[in-house]
């Protein structure tokens, strides 16, 4: 048994396209993965090859669960941790992907074990992205960032928003720069040089940004991407700047503008403004969730909280007759949004179909993945804990629902989808 065809480099966004010789005698093969991140956390991955397999054996014919190749990998790829939830404490809500945001190549080790007990090992290297794209850490007037740049850039530009973590997308943003796209990762709050906390966000900036790009990037065609509040975001840019943009991604995006947070409170004032002013929101019993300071205890803190309940009462109390809804009724660009049914965090199958009753026919187009949770991502983010968060303004950890296999196979269709309708708009441009 050898391997063959493996690549001196992995990028962690594409398929591992490699081959397992392996004769009928060895009987079926089981594959492992496992990779050292930055951090020296060990992880690994297993999935098995069906029983009927021939002599040359690619990654991308296995199954683990259901979930094809590289995915069924992603899927069951965990760090190996006695203790889980004290790992996702220590990584202060990175959701266990530290080598997916480091630029160095790390070390990767594939396996296959046959039934009979032959045995083959190959290590490689696994990049976040391709040495052809560069990264570039964004100080321009005031916007602040990473800018991903291909060598070769198709003719749209892309800029990712993340939620209510804050920082910079590390997510999308190198894996469309790595699928031809130039991506602007811009930093809303909680990075250097911008607002510490989610609030009065000036969503003109996010227009500013737009703006920059399309310049930097010699295009016309911008696309925006929001995940969690950052699909907030993405929408009210596209209905107060439509200029700006020529289509809108939403990621588990919500109805109702809610309000900001800091680490004392989920109603903290205006969450964003347009020209100055703050645009109505709405808080429902969101104080709730977090007790005051001086109640807080350890233990509390070590609790995963369900906040869909809250967020569920406010959507259909006022997405449909309050200022503070999201009212798509004037969209004039086209919106793709991805949510799971199980989505944990607050109910975004719920807003989506709130979103399309208001938005102009053919204008809010979405996909609901059952057993699907709140983090939906590309391939090459570890799916195995993806049904909780530490959250890293509250330090609490939130339950984001989905199982991992259910988040893998979402995370496989959403990115398919999205990267035909990129490449569609690029042909048209």
């Amino acid at each position: 048994m050898r391997w063959e065809n493996l690549p001196a480099e992995i990028v962690s966004s594409r398929p591992i396209d490699a081959e397992v010789f392996a004769p009928r005698s060895t009987g079926p093969v089981s594959i492992g993965l496992e990779l050292l991140d930055a951090e020296g956390t060990v992880w690994n991955a297993r999935a098995s090859a069906p029983v009927g397999h021939d002599e040359r054996l690619r990654i991308p014919e296995i199954r683990t669960a259901g979930v094809p190749g590289w995915f069924g990998l992603q899927a069951a790829l965990a760090p190996d941790v006695d203790d889980p939830q004290e790992y996702l404490r220590q990584t202060r809500g990175r959701f266990g992907r530290p080598f997916w945001g480091d630029s160095r190549a790390l070390k990767c080790r594939l396996t296959a074990k046959g039934e009979s007990g032959q045995f083959a090992s190959v290590d490689s290297l696994m990049r976040q992205f391709p040495k052809e794209v560069s990264r570039t850490k964004l100080a321009e007037g005031g916007l602040r960032g990473v800018l991903y740049t291909p060598k070769r850039a198709r003719s749209v530009a892309i800029i990712c928003m993340s939620g209510s973590g804050g920082g910079v997308d590390m997510v999308f943003a190198p894996a469309l720069a790595a699928a031809g796209f130039v991506a602007l990762s811009l930093a809303l709050f909680g990075f250097d040089g911008r607002p510490p906390h989610h609030q009065r966000i000036a969503l003109d900036y996010v227009a500013d940004a737009a703006r920059w790009l399309a310049a930097e990037s010699r295009t016309r065609t911008v696309a925006i991407l929001g995940t969690s509040r950052g699909a907030e975001a993405a929408l009210l840019v596209a209905l107060h700047f439509p200029a700006v943009t020529r289509l809108v991604f939403g990621v588990a995006p919500g109805s109702v503008v809610t309000p900001g947070w800091s680490p004392e409170l989920q109603n903290a004032g205006p969450a964003w403004t347009v020209r100055g002013r703050s645009l109505p929101y709405s808080a429902g019993r969101l104080n709730e969730l977090i007790p005051p300071l001086e109640s807080r205890s350890e233990g509390l803190l070590t609790q995963t909280v369900s906040t869909a309940p809250f967020y569920e009462e406010i959507f259909r109390d006022t997405a449909m007759d309050s200022a503070a809804r999201i009212n798509l009724a004037d969209l004039a660009v086209p919106v793709y949004a991805f949510v799971g049914l199980d989505d944990a965090l607050w109910p975004s199958a719920l807003a989506c179909r709130q979103l399309a009753a208001m938005a102009p026919a053919g204008r809010f187009l979405y996909k609901i993945f059952e057993h699907a949770g709140h983090l939906l991502a590309p391939p090459g983010w570890p799916t195995s804990l993806s049904n909780r968060v530490f959250h890293p303004v509250e330090n609490r950890f939130f339950a984001t629902g989905g199982t991992q296999r259910g988040n893998a196979l979402a995370a496989q269709a959403m990115w398919y989808e999205i990267l035909k309708v990129l490449e569609g708009l690029s042909r048209r441009d």
